[in-house]
C-alpha cells in the first residue's frame, strides 16, 4: 500500500496527495511525481476544487490593505536616501525651526548641534528645514489625499450595496476595479 492517497490533479498537471494526513502538492520537479503520475494513469480524478469565494467584507479588507500598502510604498519613495534615525528627528527639527523663526532666542538644541557640526548658522539650517518640511508635507499630503480618494471609492461601493442600488455581483466588480497600483490614481 502506498504511503499516500491521491486527491486530485491540478489544472497545471501537478497533483495533490494526502501524506500522513496532510495535503501535499506534488509538482513535476518533485521526486515523487513519476510515482504519483503512474498511479493516476487511467484513473478518473475529481476536478480541482474551486477556491473559496471571498465575502464582501474580505474583499473590502483586502482592497484597503492594498491601498494602504501602496500609499506606504509611495510615501517611502519620498525619502529613500535618509536613514530612519534621521527621519525620526524630522518632527523635532520642524518644531525647532518654527520656534526659531518666531523667536531667534528660542531654545533649539537639535538645530544648534546640527548647525555647529556642519559649520552652518542656525538661521540657514532652520530655513532649509522649513523648506524641506513644506515640500515633504505637500508631497505626503498629495499621497494621503489619493489614498483617501481610493478609500472613498470603497465606501461608495459599500454605501450603494447597503442602499440596494447595486447587487453583490456589481459590488464585487466595482471593488475589483479599485486598483491601487494604477499610476493614474496617484500624484
Amino acid at each position: 500500500m502506498m504511503p499516500w492517497t491521491l486527491i486530485h490533479r491540478r489544472d497545471d498537471g501537478s497533483f495533490v496527495i494526502e501524506r500522513n494526513g496532510i495535503p501535499y502538492h506534488v509538482m513535476a520537479s518533485d521526486p515523487l511525481f513519476s510515482e504519483v503520475s503512474a498511479a493516476a494513469d487511467g484513473v478518473t480524478l475529481p476536478d480541482e476544487p474551486s477556491p473559496p469565494i471571498p465575502t464582501i467584507a474580505e474583499l473590502v479588507e483586502t482592497t484597503r490593505r492594498h491601498v494602504h500598502a501602496e500609499a506606504r510604498r509611495r510615501r517611502d519613495l519620498l525619502a529613500p536616501n535618509y536613514p530612519q534615525h534621521e527621519i525620526d528627528t524630522w518632527d523635532q527639527q520642524r518644531r525647532e525651526a518654527v520656534a526659531y523663526k518666531a523667536d531667534p532666542m528660542a531654545d533649539v538644541p537639535l538645530l544648534t548641534a546640527m548647525a555647529m557640526a556642519r559649520g552652518w548658522t542656525v538661521v540657514d539650517l532652520a530655513a532649509r528645514v522649513l523648506v524641506k518640511a513644506a515640500a515633504f508635507a505637500q508631497a505626503g499630503g498629495a499621497i494621503l489625499g489619493a489614498q483617501q480618494a481610493l478609500e472613498d471609492q470603497i465606501q461608495i461601493v459599500l454605501s450603494d450595496l447597503a442602499a440596494v442600488t447595486i447587487t453583490e455581483a456589481q459590488a464585487r466588480t466595482q471593488l475589483a476595479a479599485i486598483d491601487p497600483t494604477d499610476p493614474t490614481a496617484w500624484p
